[in-house]
């Protein structure tokens, strides 16, 4: 998939406060079209391929709301999500390819506010970015 056309040079925009987002996915094709949304809803983003370099970066750099695949090698995103939650109160949304019916109650018991099935629709995870950070999505540029 060609994102040049996707760059935020083109769509970034400081509705949300440039806050920080942490996008945490193993797989480089939904962890770069995620950080791509992030960006164009006006928030910065580090992202990780792995648990262990997610807590390190969140510890460092206490992102304003974490984007979390559950399915990661090593420790899981339930685990990390666990963990996550011993350090930090800010948002943490499971964008998973997982189906919720059999991993959403158990991510919300982890931690997680909020559980979104892949492949997600770009409106709804806009609208669930801008919800947490308590943004207008009206603030978002129009197409």
């Amino acid at each position: 998939m060609n994102l040049e056309h996707f760059s935020p040079e083109n769509y970034f925009f400081p509705t949300a406060g440039n806050s920080l987002a942490l996008v945490v996915d193993n797989d480089l094709d939904s962890l770069t079209l995620t950080a791509e949304i992030v960006r164009f809803c006006g928030c910065c983003a580090l992202t990780a391929t792995n648990s262990q370099n997610a807590l390190q970066l969140a510890l460092a750099y206490q992102p304003t709301i974490i984007l979390l695949e559950l399915m990661l090698p090593e420790m899981d995103g339930i685990s990390l999500a666990m963990q996550l939650r011993q350090h930090t109160s800010c948002p943490i949304i499971a964008v998973t390819s997982l189906p919720k019916f059999l991993f959403g109650a158990k991510a919300l018991a982890a931690g997680c506010n909020d559980f979104l099935e892949k492949p997600v629709v770009v409106e709804s995870l806009e609208s669930t970015i801008f919800r947490f950070l308590n943004i207008s999505s009206s603030a978002s540029p129009s197409e």
